[in-house]
């Protein structure tokens, strides 16, 4: 085997976890917060139609790995399905008729026209992905491990596509690479702020749970604070009134 199938290989095992951090992350949190179902309908469309570009060429490859991401991406969509209550005829029948329509361009117009449509519904899934963690409240339930999983992946197909002229990969993973990258940056960004702002709330929670309880302990505190002012107020009026010189009395020694 030479380096470059051994690259390949190594990015066709990359392919097939792909889907399986996030999969397990909902699975174990039992929390979708920030998942896209579009960005999973086309990972399902890219193990589908990878597949059978594969199939096509005889890519070893590209064949069984991208078919197993087919399979870990629809247990993801299922769990998103299941959330949501999404319609299941819809949210199904999307990815096998874009997979569909991938697979006859390549068989009618060759590598080129299949790269083009596949390259379509990869990059509105990441796009997808990264407007979903950028507006959503929470993006508690987007796994960084599946985006740093997916970033490499990326990173080993351009390895392999570069020596192996393999043209539809190459036209594919670059600008899909960018996109990823996109959504870590964003993911770590809003992690980062929802963190500093929890921890702000855990401090003003602190002081406003003392505050009371030095409240509790003395309750008339403030009321006793008012008393002392306004006693302190009545004596300094009653000595200025009692200092204060009699006033004359024009008439009054007759």
């Amino acid at each position: 085997m030479s380096v470059v199938d051994a690259i390949g290989w190594i990015a066709a095992l990359s392919s097939a976890s792909l889907a399986v951090p996030q999969g397990a992350r909902i699975a174990m949190t039992r929390s979708v917060a920030g998942g896209s179902t579009t960005t999973w309908q086309t990972m399902l469309i890219a193990g589908i139609a990878w597949s059978a570009h594969g199939l096509l060429y005889g890519t070893q490859q590209i064949i069984w790995p991208n078919a197993l991401l087919a399979v870990t991406s629809a247990w993801v969509l299922w769990q998103l399905v299941a959330a949501h209550k999404l319609p299941v005829i819809t949210t199904w029948s999307i990815p096998v008729a874009v997979a569909a329509v991938a697979f006859g361009a390549d068989m009618m117009f060759g590598p080129l026209a299949y790269a083009a449509v596949a390259f379509v519904p990869g990059s509105i899934g990441q796009i997808s992905q990264l407007r979903a963690i950028l507006r959503v409240p929470d993006p508690s339930g987007v796994s960084m491990v599946a985006l740093l999983t997916s970033l490499l992946n990326q990173v080993l197909w351009f390895a392999y596509a570069l020596p192996a002229h393999e043209v539809a990969v190459l036209a594919v993973c670059v600008p899909i690479a960018f996109l990823v990258t996109a959504s870590i940056i964003a993911l770590w960004v809003r992690r980062r702020h929802l963190a500093q702002h929890r921890a702000a709330d855990r401090v003003a929670q602190v002081a406003d749970s003392r505050a009371g309880a030095v409240a509790g302990k003395n309750p008339t505190g403030s009321h006793a604070l008012t008393d002392v002012i306004s006693v302190q107020l009545g004596q300094q009026l009653s000595a200025a009134a009692s200092s204060a010189p009699e006033p004359a009395c024009d008439g009054c020694g007759i």
